[in-house]
């Protein structure tokens, strides 16, 4: 059985653009690996990605690489390979609950 993995997301990822682009294009290799897809097909994916990321603003990069680990993930999910350990959001709520901040759903 193929092994399962957490679903993209960039919440607790650090801001930095630089850093930002580099986690999403880890996301394109490894889903590359677990899906078995052709590498020339990633690596088009992961320049047009980052022609598209870098042609605008910061708000800019964040929409595109956010549409773009949907787009990994729903291929994962499709594939029956994305892990459904953990709600993400109920994560980050319990961390920063336990950090002293007041927040609700």
């Amino acid at each position: 059985m193929a092994k399962k993995i957490q679903k993209y997301t960039l919440i607790g990822c650090d801001g930095n653009a630089f850093a930002v682009m580099g986690y999403v294009c880890r996301a394109f290799d490894e889903t590359e690996k677990v899906l078995q897809r052709p590498r020339c097909v990633t690596e088009a994916n992961k320049k047009n990605y980052q022609m598209l990321a870098m042609s605008g603003d910061y708000d800019n990069l964040l929409c595109v690489s956010i549409s773009v680990l949907d787009d990994i993930n729903d291929s994962l999910e499709k594939a029956g390979l994305l892990s459904d350990d953990s709600d993400d959001a109920l994560d980050m709520i319990a961390k920063l609950t336990a950090m002293g901040y007041n927040v609700s759903r």
